[in-house]
Order: structure tokens, then C-alpha cells, then sequence
């Protein structure tokens, strides 16, 4: 299990006024957050983020995601990108769901590294909740795709030259089984959630949050994970 901390500064959400959106439940999202980050290399330092999200939520139990991120890291680099997703669920009863969650993302990566990087997964699963506790079991299959800058394999068209400097594109795909639970408490004073999540290629992953708000739509978050 690998626990790393991170804090988020600020997160100003603010619902779009009028008819429409009072019906579908249209929301914005602003965050500013600061902590500690992995760069799609796998690198971790300080860093600084900035993502405005915007989500429709059509009835209940649909819901759909679209948003933009701007990092930057203590390593000097950039990252830009943008997401989609959507999350869908079938109530079986009082006690248990069908859902369907599923995400794609582009980013690119400039600075003294470069790359351009994209994922996309789906996620069905079977979930049940008690309380504030909700438990889930499910597969996730994934793809991803990256194009980061290389050598040109063999020696140097020139001896004792510089090596050609070429693009390089990596794929990768895996579908495996998933599971874990989440544990919601709300209060006045302000939201505490626990995360645990199994997948079998990637291990354990745990995480805490605790959103505090402090006036209006504007709350602060901190978490680790």
C-alpha cells in the first residue's frame, strides 16, 4: 500500500443558474489544488494544479463529467490535458445497484520532458450500500497510449556522433478485477470520506479526504492518498 500525501487548497463550486439547470442539475467546479503529484512519467514532486469541471447530471442516476487540468511541477514541467466521464446506476432493490463508470484522457507533458499521453477505461460492478458505507466488486478493463521522444535504435548515422532523435509510441491494455468500499460521514462541521480500492494489477490504494466548508459554495479540501 502506498499512502501519499497531498493537500488541496481551494475548491470553489458554483451551480449554474436557471430552469435548465435546475433540472438537469448542471454544476461547475473550480480547484486549486497544491501537494504532492505523479507526472505521467511516473515522477513524483511538489506541485501546482489548476482544473475547472463542469458535470451534467441528467436524472439521478446518470450523470456525465468534462473538464481541463493545468499542472505545474517542482521538476520544472508542464502538464496539460482534459477529461470525460460518465457514471450510470441501476438500483436492484433498496440495498443494491448496477453502475457503469467509464473515462478517457489526454494530456501532454512539456518542459525538459515531453509526451503525449492518453487513457480510456470502463468500469462495471456490482455495489451495495449500508449506511454511510458502500461496498463495490467489479472488472476494469483499460488501454493507453503514449508518444514520448527517443533514440533511433543502432549506431549513429556519423561515428561518434549524435544518436537520431525519433518518436517513440508505447500502447498497453489490461483487464482485471476490482473491489473496495468507501465510507461517507457528513456533519456541520463538514464531510470526512474514506477510500480502499483493490485492483490486481495495481495492488491496494487507500486515501482520506475531509471537505470543510467556509462560506457560500466555497470549501476547502484536504486529503491524503
Amino acid at each position: 500500500m502506498r499512502i501519499v500525501p497531498t493537500a488541496m487548497l481551494l475548491s470553489l463550486v458554483l451551480p449554474l443558474p436557471g430552469e435548465r439547470a435546475l433540472a438537469q442539475q448542471t454544476q461547475t467546479q473550480i480547484a486549486v489544488s497544491g501537494g504532492v503529484a505523479t507526472d505521467q512519467r511516473g515522477v513524483q514532486s511538489s506541485a501546482v494544479a489548476f482544473a475547472p469541471t463542469l458535470m451534467l447530471q441528467p436524472s439521478p442516476n446518470v450523470s456525465l463529467q468534462v473538464g481541463g487540468s493545468a499542472t505545474r511541477f517542482a521538476t520544472q514541467l508542464w502538464s496539460v490535458g482534459g477529461f470525460a466521464a460518465f457514471s450510470a446506476r441501476h438500483p436492484l432493490g433498496r440495498a443494491f445497484a448496477v453502475t457503469l463508470t467509464a473515462s478517457g484522457n489526454a494530456s501532454r507533458l512539456t518542459g525538459g520532458a515531453s509526451g503525449a499521453f492518453a487513457m480510456s477505461d470502463v468500469v462495471p460492478a456490482l455495489e451495495t450500500t449500508v449506511g454511510p458505507v458502500t461496498l463495490y466488486g467489479g472488472a476494469r478493463a483499460a488501454v493507453g497510449r503514449a508518444t514520448q521522444p527517443g533514440f533511433a535504435q543502432g549506431p549513429p548515422a556519423i561515428i561518434g556522433g549524435p544518436r537520431d532523435v525519433t518518436t517513440v509510441v508505447s500502447t498497453a491494455s489490461r483487464i482485471g478485477a476490482v473491489y473496495g468500499g468507501v465510507v461517507r460521514l457528513t456533519g456541520r462541521a463538514g464531510t470526512l470520506q474514506l477510500n480502499a480500492r483493490h485492483e490486481s494489477a495495481d495492488g491496494t490504494a487507500a486515501s482520506v479526504s475531509v471537505s470543510l466548508p467556509v462560506a457560500g459554495d466555497i470549501s476547502i479540501d484536504v486529503g491524503a492518498g
